[in-house]
């Protein structure tokens, strides 16, 4: 990884509701810091681009970066509560808690690992951690933490949309499998084995469920979790996006995104990119979407 890498926030505009402000076509925010992919607010106001050594806040509508903080810690992961008012960072130690409104950092949470992902619970305000411990940590508003140990390392997670299950991608060789967990009592609802799993993502409301592998997709029903269907690809995919409505998937494989159809299970486009792509978001209403990308001068528009 490079030493100094630059952000590009390009916003794309395939749709505007009537009343809303239109977005720039393009934002450009450059900082000498290694992005995870950005964080969101649920309005589709702001991104928090999150690096090694703090976050800064861009406005997607003025296309300004309007906040910039650091912190004295390497910063591994972030996610945004579900009300927005705070922003968790993952810390040597355990998790940072910025109040966005100041904005500072107001408490500090003790974990037994250093958290690799964290997750905000859409239907209650509690925050999963995975760590490379094996762990899963659920933290409740008020601080407190319970733990879990998984069968193998976590890479990618998500959380159903009841927010009943934490689901989470398992490395421990020679097999990778998926694991549908009940984070309430504490154990494994449902094993899924999928060759070199990389990473999942779920439709809106929780519909299907996608597993990311080698030159491959599999496609779950969200609720049974039994496999639907298969998609293939020229290249391996790395991550998985989707509009906020679910109506539009997209794979992101290095410099190409394929985009797929729901219904059919299949390529319906792709599209070029100048350097690796590192993230797809779409703002809440699916009226714009922007990308960060490892070259700072390109620009992709789509509609």
């Amino acid at each position: 990884m490079k030493a100094k890498r630059a952000i590009l926030l390009v916003l794309i505009v395939a749709s505007v509701v009537a009343g809303c402000r239109k977005p720039p076509e393009k934002v450009e925010v450059r900082e000498p810091i290694y992005p995870t992919p950005p964080v969101e607010d649920f309005e589709g106001l702001y991104a928090y681009a999150v690096g090694r050594d703090g976050y800064c806040a861009i406005d997607l509508f003025k296309g300004a970066l309007v906040h910039k903080s650091k912190i004295a810690a390497t910063v591994s992961s972030a996610c945004l509560s579900t009300d927005g008012r705070n922003l968790y960072l993952g810390v040597a130690g355990g998790v940072a808690v910025v109040d966005m409104v100041k904005p500072r950092i107001t408490r500090r949470i003790s974990l037994a690992a250093v958290p690799q992902v964290l997750l905000s619970n859409p239907m209650g305000g509690e925050i999963f951690s995975l760590d490379s411990l094996r762990g899963l940590s659920v933290i409740t508003p008020s601080g407190e933490v319970s733990r879990m140990e998984l069968d193998g390392l976590p890479g990618t997670a998500l959380i159903t949309p009841n927010g009943a299950k934490v689901v989470v991608s398992v490395s421990a060789p020679p097999r990778s499998f998926v694991e549908v967990i009940d984070w309430v009592t504490k154990s494994v609802n449902r094993i899924i084995d999928v060759p070199n799993a990389k990473g999942i993502a779920s439709t809106p409301y929780g519909v299907r469920m996608y597993c990311l592998s080698d030159l491959s997709a599999f496609v779950y029903d969200g609720r049974s979790f039994e496999r639907i269907g298969k998609i293939d690809f020229p290249a391996s995919p790395e991550a998985i996006r989707m509009t906020p409505a679910g109506n539009k998937i997209y794979f992101l494989a290095g410099s190409k995104v394929y985009v797929v159809s729901r219904v059919w299970n299949s390529i319906t486009s792709g599209l070029d990119v100048p350097g690796r792509v590192v993230d797809l978001k779409f703002s809440a209403d699916g009226g714009f979407a922007y990308f960060v990308t490892e070259n700072p001068d390109s620009l992709l528009i789509m509609d």
